[in-house]
């Protein structure tokens, strides 16, 4: 029975990487499904200089115009361009709008220690210094794969492994190998937890979670209007995690446990 419950349990795996497959593929489908770009790839260069241009020439708020344009308008959508929107934002002393821009820059180029740098330092000069739970950060150090490749490079990485897996099953079948079949159930494992980190990643960014306060000051209200009563206010730059988001105000929560309603004029929503 021990014999033939590996063959069986290899044969689950691969079906489930099958499956994790088509879920990655259907799934970069709808995502790619964006609106026709309102700036031409043939463009983005000349653009991206010029907002360059501007913000060396101390224009930031020019700048940051042309970096949303990009961003926005653009499917060429890279790490440099949220990087430099950031800096415009910061010159410009829109602590939450840099925040935002700087955490897009890492979801693109997570081990960018520039990026990783600048957005250490803005949160260190938001005015509500709220510390996160050590939980956290432990979950950043167990799971230190998933925060360190970016989208585009956990697909990249599950195709990878499921090709693997793939040939080592096929030489399985000519070759009744002892080591064969050991390769093809590591190869098939892997495809599955590769799988499984590329389905989350896009998940979060299909369904952010995270959200950053823009207004130079907000309240927090215990019910989504303002005639709930005020529990507490918070400042440009201070970031939340968002619970439940309807037309006008959304629940958020802070690091430290506290809950409430916000506007979400008042607030930028990130992955």
């Amino acid at each position: 029975m021990k014999e033939q419950s590996r063959p069986l349990l290899t044969s689950a795996l691969a079906a489930f990487a099958i499956a994790l497959l088509c879920s990655l593929l259907a799934a970069s489908a709808v995502m790619a499904g964006e609106p026709s770009p309102s700036v031409a790839p043939d463009q983005v260069d000349d653009v991206f200089d010029i907002a360059n241009g501007e913000y060396k020439a101390g224009n930031y708020e020019s700048a940051v115009r042309l970096y949303e344009g990009l961003v926005s308008g653009s499917p060429l959508k890279t790490a440099e361009m949220y990087y430099n929107l950031g800096n415009a934002y910061f010159k410009l002393h829109k602590l939450g709008k840099a925040i935002a821009a700087y955490r897009r820059a890492l979801r693109l180029a997570p081990r960018n220690e520039d990026i990783r740098a600048n957005l250490t330092y803005v949160r260190n000069n938001a005015k509500d210094k709220i510390d996160r739970p050590k939980s956290t950060d432990a979950l950043h150090e167990i799971f230190f794969f998933h925060y360190r490749v970016n989208p585009a490079e956990a697909e990249a990485l599950f195709l990878g492994a499921y090709v693997l897996a793939s040939l080592c099953g096929s030489a399985y079948l000519f070759w009744k190998r002892k080591l064969i079949r050991w390769a093809t159930g590591v190869a098939v494992v892997l495809a599955v937890a590769l799988g499984v980190n590329g389905l989350i990643h896009i998940h979060d960014t299909a369904h952010p979670r995270g959200a950053v306060v823009i207004a130079d000051e907000t309240s927090v209200h215990t019910g989504p209007a303002d005639t709930y009563m005020v529990s507490f206010n918070l400042h440009d730059g201070t970031e939340l995690e968002l619970h439940t988001t309807g037309a006008e105000w959304s629940q958020v929560e802070l690091a430290d446990g506290r809950r409430g309603w916000i506007r979400q004029t008042d607030i930028e929503i990130v992955s």
